[in-house]
């Protein structure tokens, strides 16, 4: 089953583009992967040989924009579209209407707000990130291993 998404562009005049992914849209997945992206880019005005810092770098927020779709189509088809923006009243009528389970907004800053559009409510990613890192942590040790460790 999908988990669907919609990722709104923003600019300081509002939304310029929408894309829809239909896999994968919960915050560990999506979620997960935008903050990955966000922390390897740096955003530079003009194009320089500096890559020092072993960052991407982005050329302002129209190739962010050009290389996110790149980034999420993984070479598939059939998940990742470009869309209009969607104009709603409220996060939960994305839900209501369209049955977009989450709603990411990225703005020129490269913030990342993410809500879950059947309750409406903000969701806290990188809350849900370090708690994960715990969770894998812990997954990935034996269970002699981790008594071990809380001795």
């Amino acid at each position: 089953m999908a988990t669907r998404s919609i990722i709104n562009l923003k600019d300081d005049e509002g939304t310029i583009l929408t894309i829809y992914k239909h896999w994968d849209g919960y915050p560990q997945g999506l979620g997960k992967k935008l903050v990955e992206l966000k922390d390897s880019i740096k955003m530079i005005n003009g194009l320089t040989n500096n890559t020092e810092d072993g960052k991407i770098q982005i050329n302002g927020f129209d190739d962010f924009i050009a290389y996110l779709i790149w980034y999420l189509k993984e070479g598939v088809s059939g998940d990742v579209y470009i869309n209009r923006p969607i104009e709603v009243k409220n996060i939960t009528d994305y839900w209501n209407d369209y049955f977009i389970d989450y709603v990411y907004e990225i703005n020129k800053d490269l913030s990342i707000t993410c809500y879950d559009a059947t309750s409406g409510k903000k969701i806290d990613l990188e809350n849900i990130l370090n708690k994960n890192k715990i969770i894998d942590f812990f997954n990935g040790i034996s269970t002699g291993v981790f008594f071990s460790l809380i001795k």
